[in-house]
């Protein structure tokens, strides 16, 4: 057997553990419940929640993360369908294909980062003593890191799109842009699929972080000792932020700067649309014909909803209520970096105060 055989096999054994990760890990979830009874009986605080709550929110992320392309493929398709972004039907296969030879780059890099992290974690804590669990969980790391990669991939459609544009322009083609609409209905430029896109991979990527800084905080107040997993946690909670930035804070930050420049194209016919409305209105003051002033106000109306819509086009591609919830919730995930960082713990010892209280209550 030839080694471009082995590595087509082997890439096809990974697909499919990828691919089926999910019943994987369901039926190692299943397998985990059972060892934890035998071992602890039902005295469940005993139990290694830590490897449990871990295990089932691999699952719920790997599950949400696997709807990732298809989503993304009909963003695409409501763009065009909207007339936002022009294209033909070839120009979305080219792009949607240029995406996923990236997404499968990103993610086996990706896969390798995450795989290596768990890994080093892991040793940290047992050594070579628990060479299974290490060996599962590094697997899993890989798999995570794989989904994760791809969607940070995801990110770049904005530079694949103008990329395409100008090869479109050298070929003299310029049946392909992206149109930002102030006037359009969804208060967001008609972005909004997009902006909802890329809130669904924040949603999927913010997963690992909400666990592993929850973790953080409880695992001095937990009934078992997990002291030792802090500090590996603060460093994977590290990662997991850096591919929550790539997943979705700069594919928004490369669109809202998109949409300051177009918004500077649009206001120049928005200061020509002041000039016609300025002439409208003395012609409004001569006029002395009924027929003619309605159709003035008309005119003058319409000119007005266009140059209001231009000064208060938004330049994210997101509504402003959901981007602020976003930023609120991830805001909380920085406090165990701020803390680590300053050295200030009188914040978890006054919560931890609480919880013990709220615990004996």
């Amino acid at each position: 057997m030839t080694n471009l055989s082995i590595q087509k096999n082997l890439s096809t054994v990974l697909k499919q553990i990828k691919n089926r990760a999910d019943i994987v890990v369901s039926i190692g979830l299943l397998i985990l419940f059972v060892i934890q009874i035998f071992l602890y009986g039902q005295t469940w605080p005993k139990w290694d929640w830590l490897l449990l709550s871990g295990t089932i929110t691999f699952i719920i992320g790997i599950e949400l993360a696997r709807q990732v392309p298809i989503k993304l493929k009909l963003t695409l398709r409501r763009l065009i369908d909207r007339g936002i972004l022009v294209a033909t039907t070839k120009d979305l296969n080219t792009m949607y294909k240029c995406l996923c030879m990236k997404a499968d780059n990103w993610g086996q890099k990706a896969g390798i980062i995450t795989a290596f992290a768990i890994l080093v974690a892991f040793l940290s804590i047992y050594g070579l003593g628990n060479i299974v669990l290490t060996l599962l969980e590094t697997l899993g790391g890989y798999i995570a890191g794989w989904f994760l990669g791809r969607m940070s991939a995801y990110g770049t459609l904005l530079p694949i799109i103008i990329k395409h544009k100008e090869r479109k322009e050298k070929e003299k083609n310029n049946q392909f842009s992206l149109i930002i609409e102030p006037a359009h209905t969804d208060q967001v430029c008609g972005l909004k699929p997009l902006g909802d896109f890329y809130l669904f991979q924040a949603l999927v990527a913010v997963i690992p972080a909400v666990f592993l800084a929850t973790w953080w905080l409880i695992i001095p107040i937990f009934p078992r000792s997990y002291a030792d997993w802090r500090e590996p946690y603060f460093y994977l909670l590290i990662l997991a932020i850096i591919f929550e930035i790539l997943v979705f804070a700069i594919p928004m930050t490369l669109f809202h700067r998109e949409m300051e420049q177009q918004k500077q194209t649009l206001l120049i016919e928005g200061d020509q649309l002041s000039r016609q409305i300025v002439e409208l209105r003395l012609q409004l003051i001569h006029t002395e014909s009924e027929t003619e002033r309605k159709n003035l106000e008309c005119r003058l109306t319409s000119l007005l909803e266009r140059h209001k819509k231009i000064e208060e086009m938004p330049t994210w591609p997101i509504h402003p209520k959901s981007f602020r919830r976003f930023t609120i919730r991830n805001t909380l995930l920085l406090i165990p970096l701020i803390s680590q960082i300053t050295g200030n713990t009188k914040f978890w010892e006054i919560l931890q105060k609480l919880l013990e209280g709220f615990n004996k209550g």
